[in-house]
């Protein structure tokens, strides 16, 4: 019997092979060509022809199983490898998509693959342990298949967060900088970042003592220095100074026209050139100047590394 059941299951698979692109290139054909009443009979041709080509095949080796032993068992058995051949047909399809696979019904591995389930539906309805044999192998694949499509889900989640993260830094890269200033903590918004000291004082203004970086593309010069706008935390300066302290490195300095309650009137900033950037650090004249002298010449380009741990910093460990 063994040999029947054998010889049954690879005429399934061969019919699979032929029925399994057949069945998908006709549904194309009866969607997108003629009207409904064309596409009705294309389908009810291509079913009645496949049935016929299992019947045959169940006829050839009907001493497989009790099954096909009989003509309305070997109908049976026709319809059943039929359904059960498009079920696994559908399943190989959907699976092809969320693996990724790319295959197509033109190439042999998507056809020996859509006629395995010909095969496999064969052996189920052969009895005795090709009944259990097939059924085992059939769960196997159901389940390897949804472990392989959950795996690459998270595979292709994991590769588009990574995506965005990098789309996101690489905005910054190049013209985000920091530094070290003992006594200050760095914070942002998500668009600008910021110094701000550790030690605020009762009543101090909250801009008072915050340090501002940045960077800029072009090229500073004294000329600039004397006529440029001083700026600092969105406030402006007027009667500006100018300092040349050394060939690329500028200290400017300003007043406030108008005091503010609860911060100092002066505006003060270092401008460096560095290569085709210039930094800025500026803050209130209650900051020495010598911490933005110092800051700015520590100050250093961040990497990617360092935009995603300041701009997507990892959840706090639960206690």
């Amino acid at each position: 019997m063994g040999r029947y059941v054998a010889l049954q299951m690879a005429l399934a698979w061969a019919a699979g092979v032929i029925i399994a692109p057949l069945i998908f290139y006709s549904g194309l054909a009866a969607a997108f060509m003629g009207g409904p009443l064309l596409g009705l009979a294309v389908a009810v041709l291509t079913v009645l022809g496949s049935v016929a080509l299992l019947y045959a095949i169940a006829a050839v080796s009907k001493q497989a199983s009790g099954l096909t032993s009989t003509a309305k068992g070997r109908l049976a058995w026709a319809w059943l490898v039929l359904a059960g051949g498009l079920a696994t047909s559908v399943y190989g399809v959907v699976m092809n998509g969320r693996l990724g696979l790319g295959l197509n019904f033109d190439q042999w591995p998507a056809l020996a693959a859509g006629g395995a389930g010909y095969a496999l539906c064969a052996a189920i309805l052969a009895g005795r342990w090709f009944t259990l044999s097939g059924l085992a192998i059939a769960a196997s694949l159901v389940a390897g298949g949804s472990y392989l499509s959950d795996v690459r889900a998270d595979k292709l989640r994991e590769q588009a967060h990574e995506q965005a993260l990098h789309e996101k830094t690489s905005l910054w890269l190049g013209l985000a900088f920091s530094t070290s200033m003992p006594g200050y903590r760095l914070e942002h918004d998500g668009r600008t970042a910021w110094f701000t000291p550790e030690d605020r004082r009762p009543g101090e203004a909250q801009w008072a003592r915050t340090i501002t970086l940045s960077a800029e593309h072009g090229e500073f010069s004294t000329k600039y220095c004397s006529e440029q706008m001083l700026v600092v935390n969105f406030r402006g300066a007027d009667n500006l100074e100018c300092t040349v302290e050394r060939p690329g490195l500028w200290y400017r300095s300003g007043r406030r026209p108008k005091a503010e309650e609860g911060c100092p009137c002066g505006l003060q900033e270092y401008v460096m050139q560095r290569g085709t950037l210039y930094l800025r650090i500026g803050a209130t004249d209650a900051v020495p100047r010598k911490t933005l002298r110092e800051a700015i010449q520590r100050a250093r380009p961040l990497t990617e590394a360092d935009l995603r741990r300041l701009l997507f910093p990892s959840p706090a460990p639960r206690d």
